[in-house]
């Protein structure tokens, strides 16, 4: 069942709820209460066609403002895998446009709004309310964007957010398989205290999950131009934890391939001792250098471990024993990398440029999820999405296209 049809249900019967005891949102039947009703012909193809015949992946973005007002963007992307969804997708992008999507309004958050206020005491509304969409060859995105005003509050000069989730019943009690919740800091403030991970400067949830007593809360505090980073709180240990073993990490690989500077990697026997300008290059270049596109405090960097040292003639000579411990080092690295990470590591694995399909068949995600996050990291600049016949081809930023 769509997430906001079931939000406006789970509000709308906030008061038997209340008394039933029944949790609101995830605990609704899929497909939802019938609206009944007569219907236009756009009606009867979206009927035709439900939004259960679609793979659809949502994302609730919430951007924090430092007034304490939070700029919501519901991003829904349906997966178009033929022509009868990219006609029914039509037909919904249409009454969404207009406002008359039943299963996708701004009700639901104008209601969870009241609640909330009711709450914490503060007095909230929904403005700015505006409908996108957006679409490819094989998906297409609705956007309902909104500003909750008064959604965090002050306590000191720290910007806290926690209250506004502890409404009973809860009008956000988690999220559903395919939906995640990201939140992004306000400017000129960075995170204190989380209830989860700081991932590329965001925090972020993913379904299925659901929240219980662990609502998510969150402390901004000012940042400090006191230090290099302006980090300052618990966060800063963590930054500078991490931030150290990744030096250490990137210092022993140069180590044993011969590349920090000043040292020359092993010659074998017969080969000549003279540089040639390849060489030169690669020993200009610092052993610890790290992918630009890889940025937050949960990143490690496989752009350093590729170029290692690939740009010269000679290499270190490694044991059949080293060489089974940095198999096994590359393995584990990849367990951990985000799902950014993942998609630029494949890119570096196949010369910056690969098809979208091929990504789907690399990671075995689904057609939604892939595009969602190429999309995503299309307009964080991180990618480049070029459609070719069918086929979208995605590249890192400045690669000439080719046909991979």
């Amino acid at each position: 069942m769509p997430a906001w049809s079931r939000a406006t249900v789970a509000i709308a019967l906030a008061g038997v709820l209340l008394v039933a005891g029944v949790a609101p949102l995830y605990a609704l039947a899929p497909g939802g209460p019938s609206t009944g009703g007569s219907h236009s012909p756009a009606d009867a193809r979206v009927q035709a066609l439900p939004e259960s015949s679609f793979d659809v992946a949502t994302t609730y973005r919430i951007d924090i403002r430092s007034d304490g007002d939070a700029r919501w963007t519901i991003n829904r992307t349906f997966a178009l895998e033929n022509d009868s969804h990219r006609e029914g997708f039509e037909a919904i992008a249409e009454e969404f446009i207009d406002g008359e999507y039943s299963g996708q309004t701004v009700d639901a958050f104008e209601g969870a709004s009241g609640l909330a206020a009711e709450a914490t005491g503060r007095e909230m509304t929904i403005v700015d309310v505006s409908h996108n969409v957006r679409t490819s060859n094989d998906s297409g995105s609705l956007l309902l964007s909104f500003i909750w005003t008064n959604f965090s509050y002050e306590n000191g000069d720290r910007l806290h957010i926690d209250d506004v989730f502890e409404t009973d019943p809860s009008w956000f009690p988690g999220l559903s398989e395919h939906e995640r919740l990201i939140i992004a800091r306000p400017a000129g403030y960075q995170y204190y205290s989380a209830s989860t991970n700081v991932e590329n400067q965001l925090l972020r949830w993913e379904g299925p999950h659901t929240f219980g007593s662990e609502r998510p809360y969150i402390v901004f505090s000012p940042i400090s131009p006191s230090g290099p980073t302006g980090q300052t709180g618990p966060g800063a240990f963590v930054l500078g934890g991490v931030a150290l073993l990744s030096v250490l990490v990137i210092l022993g690989y140069a180590a044993r391939v011969g590349k920090l500077p000043g040292r020359r990697p092993t010659v074998e026997a017969g080969s000549s001792a003279s540089t040639t300008a390849g060489d030169s290059r690669a020993d200009d270049e610092p052993g610890g250098a790290t992918d630009e596109r890889a940025t937050g405090v949960d990143e490690y960097d496989e752009g350093a471990d590729s170029e290692g040292v690939g740009n010269s003639e000679h290499t270190a000579t490694t044991t059949p024993e080293e060489g089974a411990e940095e198999a096994e080092e590359d393995e584990v690295d990849k367990d951990l990398l985000s799902d950014e990470e993942r998609v630029e590591r494949l890119l570096d694995e196949n010369g910056g440029r690969m098809k979208q399909a091929h990504i789907v068949e690399e990671t075995g995600w689904s057609n939604a999820k892939v595009s969602q996050l190429l999309s995503a990291m299309a307009d964080d600049g991180r990618i480049e999405k070029l459609r070719i016949g069918r086929e979208n081809l995605i590249s890192f930023p400045d690669e000439e296209p080719d046909q991979r």
